[in-house]
């Protein structure tokens, strides 16, 4: 049986989960749980049970999984140094891999008498299964999965693995997903909100790169005013002139070459996504444009640290039409309207929007599902 209870910070009241893994108090997105309210406590207590059971890391963990080898561990320590110097990885990012090797991946190596790295690649495959056995959920199955490939391959650097071949690691099967859409945005509706009067202009200035330049929010945050370009020096860029033969508005651009992590730093982003990104619409281009010449060069528009910025957010679009939507969704239904109502390739909306794969870019360009007409027996054509 999982512990909760409420608490109340500011007139908000939130619901809190102990998490044995995490070893402390989570709280529970609101969306979640928000049919509860009023319920009974035992009817909040089996809803808590099974949330716990589907997010939890194991429902148990059992006492062989446990590690204990002293060449392992010298063996993590130097790379968990080689993160945090060379890969520049945070404390608790070097803290998760760590935990995840020495609680799930070690012992099933160790139950196998392997304890070099160099033997592993025969039975990596059974990970899954063992992992299955304790009840992981699929998802900590992946994050398994994903530290051991790279203390694998360090070790392959590292000399202490001659194989040069990967690790064989299962993961869950993957879910076929519609769309990853959760809301669909006509530009239009995002321009209405852009024009509100009681909108500040740094929370008009996070819909309109969201949506007209199709940022992800953590870019949206690195922002300065000298990244953009406009008129005739940006016009050679293969994203403006995509944009130009589809019809679509081409005079503002802009160059993606950072972004802002979680710790408000700012970063560069991953190579795929960088490059210069063209607005697509006028009146999006116009207001942007006024909002930017209103900073200097070097400073960024956005202010604050990410939390900030989403409570921001939610604050400003309470009673608009975009209440329901997140950061995130403005990218999404972007790349969607694009790839229903633009003339744009498919392989120009992959790099207007600096997907790494272009399945990625697919799940925005199929059509709804058509059904076929209930109670027809025969085809006619004329019918």
């Amino acid at each position: 049986m999982a512990n909760w209870c409420w608490r109340t910070v500011k007139g908000h009241t939130y619901l809190l989960v102990y998490r044995s893994v995490a070893g402390k108090q989570v709280s529970v997105p609101r969306k979640l749980y928000k049919h509860l309210d009023g319920a009974p406590d035992h009817n909040i207590q089996v809803w808590v049970d099974q949330w716990t059971l589907q997010h939890e890391t194991a429902k148990v963990t059992p006492d062989n999984m446990l590690y204990s080898d002293d060449a392992l561990s010298k063996y993590v320590d130097e790379w968990l140094k080689y993160l945090a110097r060379v890969r520049k990885r945070a404390r608790s990012t070097q803290k998760e891999h760590a935990s995840l090797l020495r609680r799930f991946a070690f012992p099933y190596f160790l139950e196998l008498g392997l304890k070099n790295p160099a033997q592993w690649p025969g039975v990596s495959i059974g990970l899954y299964e063992y992992l299955q056995k304790y009840e992981c959920s699929q998802t900590m199955i992946a994050n398994v999965n994903s530290s051991l490939r790279l203390f694998f391959g360090w070790c392959q650097d590292e000399g202490i693995v001659a194989w040069e071949g990967t690790l064989k690691l299962r993961n869950s099967p993957a879910e076929v997903n519609d769309t990853p859409l959760s809301f669909a945005l006509t530009p239009d509706e995002v321009l209405e909100f852009a024009r509100l009067p009681r909108v500040k202009n740094d929370i008009k200035f996070l819909a309109l790169c969201g949506y007209f330049l199709s940022l992800r929010p953590q870019e949206t945050f690195a922002v300065k005013p000298r990244d953009f370009g406009a008129g005739k020096e940006i016009s050679f860029y293969a994203s403006v002139v995509a944009a130009k033969k589809a019809g679509l508005d081409y005079r503002l651009a802009i160059n993606i070459q950072h972004q802002q992590n979680a710790a408000g730093e700012i970063t560069p982003p991953k190579a795929y996504s960088k490059g210069w990104v063209c607005c697509f619409n006028k009146n999006a281009a116009e207001l942007i444009v006024k909002i930017v010449n209103a900073h200097k060069g070097d400073d960024q528009i956005m202010t604050g640290g990410n939390r900030s910025i989403y409570r921001r957010w939610a604050r400003a679009t309470r009673g608009t039409k975009l209440e329901t939507i997140d950061l995130k969704d403005l990218r999404r239904a972007s790349i969607y309207w694009l790839g229903h109502n633009s003339k744009l390739l498919p392989l120009q909306i992959m790099h207007h929007a600096r997907h790494k794969e272009f399945e990625t870019t697919q799940l925005y360009l199929r059509q709804p599902e058509e059904t076929k007409p209930k109670g027809r027996t025969k085809l006619k054509l004329g019918a």
